[in-house]
């Protein structure tokens, strides 16, 4: 009997636990994503060099030639062989590459991407969200992605961070999908 309570206890004690450290984890996600508004990535882009400076001209280059704006790299970094996280000078800069970055996807026999710079957790479920997206276009629907939204035939999804799941804007009890925590 004693044995009994003391596991109750204990059993309680760890899901207090494990609430606390989930806090922590998404509080440091929320730290992470501060640092970094004017961050993007950059993937597709085939660059020799490890030189910050280089990396930066080459990519404000690329920008200037593709979307037809002007921007001003603070700093550069190659994270692979086609990927390179870029620090624009200021979030103004940041919309405005990232409102124009569809005129990448009319490029032919390249394939640019630029992409908010997301926590870990930010990807995975941005990822989930794409994989969505990629089946309901296989059903033939019009489909748009945004930042933990999704957009079908018009209509706005949205995720609902307590229960990962994509509900409907309009009415929250109409669930597309419930997303897995890991």
């Amino acid at each position: 009997m004693e044995l009994k309570k003391e596991n109750k206890i204990l059993i309680e004690q760890n899901r207090e636990m494990e609430c606390k450290l989930e806090l922590l984890g998404d509080r440091i996600d929320k730290l992470e994503n501060e640092k970094r508004p004017n961050n993007s990535i950059v993937q597709g882009l085939r660059i020799k060099s490890e030189n910050q400076d280089e990396l930066k001209t080459e990519i404000a280059e690329t920008i200037k030639k593709h979307l037809g704006i002007e921007v001003k790299i603070t700093g550069a970094s190659k994270l692979g062989p086609k990927t390179c996280l870029v620090e624009l000078e200021n979030a103004e800069e940041k919309k405005n590459v990232m409102i124009n970055k569809n005129k990448l996807g009319r490029l032919v026999g390249e394939k640019i991407c630029i992409n908010d710079d997301l926590s870990k957790k930010d990807r995975v479920i941005q990822g989930r969200i794409r994989g969505i997206a990629s089946s309901e276009r296989k059903d033939g629907k019009n489909v748009k992605i945004g930042y933990r939204k999704l957009f079908i035939e018009g209509e706005k999804w949205v995720l609902n961070d307590n229960q990962i799941r994509l509900e409907k804007e309009a009415d929250r009890n109409i669930v597309l999908q419930v997303l897995p925590k890991n």
